[in-house]
């Protein structure tokens, strides 16, 4: 995001017409879209507001471009009534996350009788409305009011929650999630589902998500409940992002033949953050069944939550030169570099693509001087090479970048920009 000069911005923005404004407002504000954060936390709102009668209320209309909603809290579910009583509000919300907390049943009645008392009878009855229009009246919940929020919302593009519960002692689907599997159209522009769960998702949600056909990316942060097969799919999701909590966690999600990496028309990105990096046979069933998708993926992304973390010493390179389409790879090291054996390693004309546009490598292991490979007119499109955990190559590796015009950084580097940076503040 870039911040503004607020001294600046009244003689340019305000003299342009509004819709054109808005345009620009939109463009500051679209990388807190990758985000669940609220917009109203992002550095240049606060300053835009205080520029001027006119940005300030141009500004404004992006305020619930990004919200929360908390099931059970007085405040959270006592502001939502706002979006019943304005259509452009709700108009204007892009993404929702729904932070869960579980309650028992004695809990939220409090909870409601509370809620109910500091509403209005006008915003009562716009609530009644809103939950008997989706079906779920016959007991006022907390649940049931963010669902009907939910359902009139109808631009929403992004949406996080758990999916399942332990609230009735067993394990059940989150009732807004069930909603959702259920009545899809109900939000046909939604984009993006985000799951957060300490709880597992079933194969059965996974397949309703799956089949859902607005959906173009799918974030899953925990780990999948059970091992069955999924059945055959053509999912038109196109970006995977996986969060497991542990290494055992990404194994139900590739193990199986029919998994959830085999179920897409066309994956362009995935993306694997894990606390604790797993080992080769992870690592082979996850390359194996992206096999499924070399002629449409472009983005890879696997790492740890450590740099310095120790990988399986039977972890080696891997082979992506056969993933025509991939243009940017962020792994650890020893997944480009590793060789065993008593042979020379492979050129890395040969392991990896010449697509390849971005390449981003970190971890304890030492780079090679065999890196400058990169440099040598087998990847035209080479733009960038990123070492983050390694640095003092030999000077023919710096010159051999600067000459092929590819920007090339390592781990001193990024401590000097870190370092600039911080005096720059100072």
């Amino acid at each position: 995001m870039a911040h503004l000069a607020q001294g600046k911005l009244n003689g340019h923005l305000t003299s342009l017409p509004e819709e054109l404004i808005l345009k620009i407002l939109a463009y500051i504000f679209e990388s807190s879209d990758e985000s669940w954060d609220p917009i109203t936390s992002q550095p240049d709102f606060p300053s835009l507001l205080l520029t001027s009668k006119q940005l300030s209320r141009l500004t404004d209309t992006f305020r619930y471009r990004h919200i929360k909603l908390l099931p059970h809290s007085l405040t959270s579910l006592k502001e939502s009534v706002v979006f019943l009583r304005d259509s452009a509000l709700a108009a204007s919300v892009r993404s929702v996350d729904i932070v869960h907390e579980e309650r028992n049943s004695t809990q939220e009645k409090s909870l409601l009788s509370l809620v109910k008392l500091s509403l209005s009878s006008k915003d009562q009855k716009l609530v009644k409305s809103a939950v008997e229009d989706i079906g779920m009246l016959r007991v006022l919940s907390a649940h049931a009011w963010v669902t009907a929020i939910l359902f009139r919302l109808p631009r929403l593009t992004a949406l996080r929650l758990p999916p399942s519960t332990m609230e009735t002692g067993l394990l059940t689907t989150y009732p807004p999630f069930k909603a959702f599997q259920e009545h899809p159209n109900r939000l046909p522009r939604l984009r993006k589902l985000s799951l957060a769960t300490d709880r597992g998702v079933s194969s059965e949600s996974l397949i309703s998500i799956l089949q859902a056909t607005s959906l173009r990316t799918l974030e899953i942060e925990g780990w999948k409940l059970d091992n069955l097969e999924l059945s055959e799919l053509s999912s038109p999701i196109e970006h995977l992002i996986l969060l497991p909590h542990w290494h055992n966690h990404l194994l139900p999600y590739v193990a199986e033949q029919k998994n959830i990496i085999t179920s897409f028309k066309a994956l362009r990105s995935i993306t694997i953050k894990i606390r604790s990096f797993p080992g080769k046979y992870f690592i082979d069933f996850l390359l194996h069944y992206l096999q499924a998708q070399k002629h449409s993926l472009e983005h890879f992304h696997l790492s740890g939550s450590s740099p310095n973390e120790t990988i399986d010493h039977e972890v080696t390179l891997v082979n992506f030169h056969e993933f025509s389409k991939l243009r940017t790879i962020v792994t650890p090291t020893v997944l480009i570099f590793r060789h065993i054996g008593g042979s020379d390693p492979p050129s890395l004309a040969k392991s990896l693509p010449r697509s390849l546009e971005c390449l981003t490598i970190n971890g304890y292991e030492p780079v090679p001087a065999r890196i400058i490979e990169l440099a040598s007119g087998d990847f035209p499109n080479m733009k960038s090479v990123t070492v983050r955990d390694r640095g003092n190559f030999p000077d023919d590796v710096y010159e051999a970048f600067r000459v092929a015009n590819i920007e090339f950084t390592d781990r001193g580097m990024l401590e000097g920009h870190l370092t600039a940076a911080w005096g720059a503040l100072s």
